[in-house]
């Protein structure tokens, strides 16, 4: 793929710009940080956004955590415990996974 090919892609993105360079990884055979290094070299992203994507969003605090195993207890629904924490039910979910209560 050309750089302008590249560019064309990047500029028509879809919504999540993470899920993007995933996508233009796929189409080049290159693993996520290699496209992602491309990106910067074409000025389409700063590295700085890399420090902040690379977290995926805030990161979980024992006291939240804590919260969100008490919620999952108590069994309350994904959407619920998303809502209150202020994260996506996917988040929910994986966090639940991580520390093993699902």
């Amino acid at each position: 793929m050309t750089d302008r090919e590249i560019k064309t892609i990047w500029r028509n993105k879809a919504f999540d710009p993470l899920k993007q360079v995933r996508v233009l990884a796929e189409l080049e055979n290159c693993n996520y940080h290699v496209m992602f290094d491309s990106l910067v070299k074409l000025g389409l992203v700063s590295e700085n956004e890399r420090t902040n994507k690379a977290h995926h969003g805030k990161a979980w605090g024992a006291d939240e955590t804590a919260e969100l195993i008490r919620m999952y207890q108590k069994g309350m629904s994904y959407n619920e415990m998303a809502e209150i924490l202020g994260r996506t039910k996917d988040s929910i979910s994986q966090r639940l996974y991580t520390v093993g209560a699902k």
